[in-house]
C-alpha cells in the first residue's frame, strides 16, 4: 500500500480520485483553481498532504510541462534563504543560480511559510507585483513568470491576527 501512495503521490498525471464525498468537493476546488493563475495558501496540520495537493494543482494548470520547484522555510536558515531563492552576483566572476532562476514558467511551493523572515516576504512580494527579481549585487534584474503556491501547519486566522506574514 505505501509504495502505491508513493507511485501516485510522485505520478505526473493530473487525474484526481476521490472517494468521500469531502475528498470530491475538495478536488473539485482544486481542479477549478488549476485553471487559474492564483497565487494559493494550504493549511493543515502535518502531514495532511499539503505539497501533495501542490504538486496536483501545478500538474493540472497550464504550467504542468514547467518545473515544480519546492522550498522548505524549516530546512533552511533565514540567513541562507535568500541566496538560495535569488541567487547571488557579488562575486562578478562567478554567478550563482537561485531557485527563481530555475522555476521559471513553473511553480514554486514554498513550505512552511510562517518561518521566513520578513525581509525575504518583502523581496517576494515585489517579485510576485513586478515579475522579475535581482539575484543578490546584480545592477539589472531578471524577468520571470511563474506561480506560489505557500503552505503552513498555522491556522490562517492565526498568521493574519497576529500578523506572521505581510
Amino acid at each position: 500500500l505505501k509504495n502505491k501512495i508513493n507511485s501516485l503521490s510522485n505520478s505526473k498525471s493530473d487525474n484526481f480520485v476521490a472517494n468521500s464525498n469531502l475528498s470530491k468537493k475538495v478536488l473539485n476546488l482544486l481542479k477549478k483553481i488549476s485553471r487559474t493563475e492564483s497565487c494559493v495558501i494550504l493549511s493543515g496540520p502535518k502531514g495532511s498532504g499539503k505539497e501533495f495537493l501542490g504538486r496536483k494543482i501545478h500538474l493540472a494548470s497550464n504550467r504542468k510541462n514547467k518545473s515544480f520547484t519546492v522550498y522548505n522555510f524549516s530546512n533552511s536558515f533565514n540567513k541562507n534563504a535568500e541566496n538560495e531563492i535569488f541567487g547571488n552576483e557579488q562575486d562578478k566572476s562567478q554567478k550563482i543560480s537561485g531557485i527563481l532562476d530555475d522555476v521559471n514558467g513553473g511553480t514554486l511551493l514554498l513550505k512552511n511559510i510562517e518561518k521566513m523572515n520578513s525581509k525575504i516576504q518583502g523581496k517576494l512580494l515585489r517579485v510576485m507585483e513586478e515579475k522579475k527579481f535581482y539575484r543578490i549585487g546584480a545592477v539589472s534584474p531578471k524577468n520571470i513568470d511563474f506561480r506560489i503556491i505557500c503552505s503552513t501547519t498555522l491556522p490562517l486566522s492565526h498568521i493574519s491576527k497576529k500578523k506572521i506574514l505581510r
